[in-house]
């Protein structure tokens, strides 16, 4: 400041006592006004690509304390803990948020050694609850009163390490709550308490959280399920993690509900609960496109099954087999499926037998064989009514539809699916299955030309996708509104959705994954509109092969094939091998019947205007 007033004639220390004064900054007012926007920008600077959740982690970690996030981020990097994939960082899945780095860590035993003894063993039982903890539970677990504890916080805690947050309602009362500034000083205040004695805190705040909670004890489930864990009480800590996870399902989050899943599996030795957790898990896994590990969750399932003689063998084959057509292996589906049938048949298992026929019916219409499908599910209708299930009444109705339509029996269709929504919208909203008979309706009023109709299906159907944090589903509504968009000729917004549906899918499943090549023939479809041929050729490429090598059915693989076909001809650039294809591809289509009248109907007037 003298260097830079030196040459005005009025300067004096008064006059610097006064800037200084009127200049004051509250920094740590500040850093925690400013720090998640640093934490997002040094990221997007160091890490770009890093996804939002990652931010959020990091920023909570490190409050946004300047010197935490440049050492953090060297360190993930360094340790490999974020890497790069295609341009983008990416965090490992398995991140151990808990590691204190050895700078940080000295700093933070710093800071630590100037506290009072009373003050640290406050600090210790919160680091115990949480980030965020709780006066009452604190004042409980070292016999003191609350008002004491909040007294010692207030007026000794640094601001560095703990602030007050207020109260918030559990059970039947409020309690008082505060938070450390960041998670790596809770993680380092823990670590500091000796292993027996970390036990014996966790098992009474548990107790304490719980006692508080009473009946509302699902709102905090997955923080008892943690406290308990950690005080060595495996059935309890096994319900609650379950109970954490329908809460986690219940609204959507379905990462969240799996993360709790396998907690509470290996904590349960019963082979009935690990049969019925493994379930579960296979579901969960599904709905967000971890497909194979789907299928070898509901084998494992199976063979618990089998162990225990359980009586819900015959859902759990089908189960398997639903897993097993979505990785193309029909014939182990069928196997399975049929054995859940005789097994049911034989234990005159309903809802068993309900389960086996859906199933075998969509392993018939995966095959082109529309009308088996049909018989199959015309059945599992009637058993719905008889077991007087409304949610099973309005799957299978949806299901029903969808035969219908590929049958081109389109008023049925309708009539079918409209009533399984009907019944949807009467009661709880299950999401995933209303997603399904929007999806199937705009299908239907694709293939009817009624275009305006099946957009605003399928936009109801990815609104409800939307709800969960993560489904691969989402990737199928954008395709299909890129799908509708082409039939337009609308391209450049078809391309647009096609390439919103491809990152969805990356995001999700990866980069070799069957599922991918839907978006990718619609993006190709879109490419050839906009005369694009080679973008065209490049992205049906691929999604041919992926059909090819993944096993897809015919009728998916022979689609690729003749848009891939159809590319190579108008562009001059393969025309021997594009007619190959088409060619191929009409056969193929041509042998499934009304499920693929339109395109084959499609091909038939490209080859009419393409001749040889």
């Amino acid at each position: 400041a003298v260097g830079q007033r030196a040459d005005k004639t009025n300067f004096s220390s008064d006059h610097l006592a006064e800037d200084i004064a009127t200049s004051t900054i509250d920094l740590d007012a500040a850093r925690e006004e400013h720090g998640s926007r640093f934490v997002t920008e040094y990221l997007q600077s160091q890490a770009p690509g890093v996804d939002n959740r990652f931010i959020e982690n990091f920023a909570r970690h490190t409050g946004g304390h300047p010197l935490f996030v440049v050492e953090l981020a060297e360190h993930l990097r360094n340790h490999g803990d974020i890497q790069q994939h295609n341009g983008s960082w990416r965090a490992r899945p398995d991140l151990d948020w808990a590691y204190v780095p050895k700078k940080i860590e000295t700093i933070l035993a710093e800071q630590l050694q100037g506290l009072d003894d009373e003050l640290l063993d406050i600090l210790q039982a919160g680091s115990v609850e949480g980030d965020q903890f709780s006066v009452e539970v604190i004042a409980a677990s070292l016999e003191m009163s609350p008002l004491k504890v909040a007294r010692v916080l207030s007026r000794r805690g640094p601001k560095n390490l703990v602030t007050a947050v207020g109260n918030r309602p559990l059970g039947q009362g409020r309690v008082t709550l505060f938070r450390f500034a960041h998670s790596l000083a809770r993680h380092h205040i823990y670590a500091t308490i000796p292993p027996v004695e970390r036990v014996f805190l966790h098992r009474v705040v548990a107790t304490q959280l719980e006692t508080l909670a009473g009946e509302q004890v699902g709102s905090i489930a997955a923080q008892l399920a943690y406290q308990f864990e950690q005080a060595e009480t495996r059935d309890k800590a096994g319900h609650y993690y379950e109970l954490a996870a329908a809460m986690a399902t219940a609204t959507c989050s379905l990462t969240e509900a799996i993360t709790h899943l396998g907690r509470a599996l290996t904590l349960r030795r019963d082979v009935l609960d690990q049969m019925r957790l493994k379930r579960q898990l296979a579901r969960l896994e599904m709905m967000v496109g971890q497909i194979q590990a789907s299928a070898e969750l509901y084998t494992e399932a199976t063979v618990l099954a089998e162990q225990a003689g359980a009586a819900e063998l015959p859902e759990i084959l089908a189960d398997q087999a639903y897993a097993l057509v979505r990785i193309n292996d029909f014939e182990s589906a069928l196997q399975a499926a049929r054995r859940a049938e005789t097994l049911a048949r034989a234990d005159q298992n309903q809802l068993g037998l309900l389960s086996a026929l859906q199933t075998l019916a969509q392993i018939k219409s995966k095959r082109g064989d529309h009308q088996q499908a049909l018989d199959h599910q015309t059945e599992t209708i009637a058993l719905a009514e008889v077991l007087e299930n409304d949610n099973l009444i309005a799957i299978s109705l949806s299901q029903l539809g969808w035969y219908l339509k590929e049958l081109g029996r389109y008023d049925q269709a309708k009539d079918a699916l409209q009533r399984s929504l009907d019944i949807q919208n009467g009661g709880q909203p299950n999401y995933s299955q209303l997603a399904i008979t929007h999806n199937a309706l705009a299908d239907l009023y694709i293939s009817r030309e009624d275009y305006p109709q099946a957009r605003q299906h399928l936009t109801l159907a990815i609104a409800c996708w939307r709800k969960f944090d993560r489904n691969s589903d989402v990737a199928i509504g954008l395709g299909s509104l890129a799908n509708l968009a082409n039939r337009q000729g609308l391209y450049a917004e078809g391309l647009d959705y096609a390439r919103q549906a491809y990152e969805e899918d990356i995001q999700v499943l990866g980069n070799d994954h069957p599922d991918l090549a839907f978006s990718l023939s619609c993006e190709g479809e879109s490419l050839i509109g906009l005369g694009d041929y080679d973008g065209a050729i490049a992205s049906l490429s691929r999604a041919y092969e992926l059909r090819k090598s993944h096993k897809a059915p015919p009728g998916n693989t022979a689609w690729s094939a003749w848009l891939l076909g159809r590319a190579l001809v108008e562009s001059g650039t393969g025309t021997a091998r594009g007619r190959q294809l088409v060619d191929h591809a009409r056969l193929t289509l041509s042998g499934l019947g009304a499920s693929a009248q339109s395109e084959v109907a499609e091909i038939d007037n490209w080859l009419a205007s393409h001749p040889p």
